[in-house]
């Protein structure tokens, strides 16, 4: 299996998680979607880089953890105090990001 593959969808996701901080401390510290973004964003880092020699990623862990930051990425949108630039950024970052996870475990390499 190509490494470099993990390498780069590891430092997408460390990424993701940064700009996902930086665009939640707009949010009131109050507001709930604040921290399971936050909190989804690490799952989702951790359950790719506690990769240890001869295991696997939890594929349905990390695609569900995908679909719901995406979901409440559309969520924190329709709060008038999130920028709605950012968050469609971070939503395409995360779109991205899943189709590239597909894409990973589609692979004929993967299958075997």
């Amino acid at each position: 299996m190509p490494s470099d593959i993990k390498d780069i969808i590891k430092d997408r996701v460390g990424k993701l998680a940064s700009a996902t901080y930086l665009v939640t401390n707009f949010l009131d510290d109050l507001d709930q979607i604040k921290w399971k973004l936050r909190h989804k964003s690490l799952s989702l880092k951790d359950n790719l880089t506690l990769d240890r020699v001869g295991s696997v990623w939890p594929v349905e862990t990390i695609l569900s953890d995908i679909t719901e930051i995406i979901s409440l990425l559309d969520i924190a949108v329709l709060d008038r105090r999130a920028s709605a630039m950012n968050f469609s950024i971070l939503r395409q970052g995360y779109l991205g990001l899943q189709t590239e996870f597909q894409n990973y475990i589609n692979g004929d390499w993967y299958k075997n």
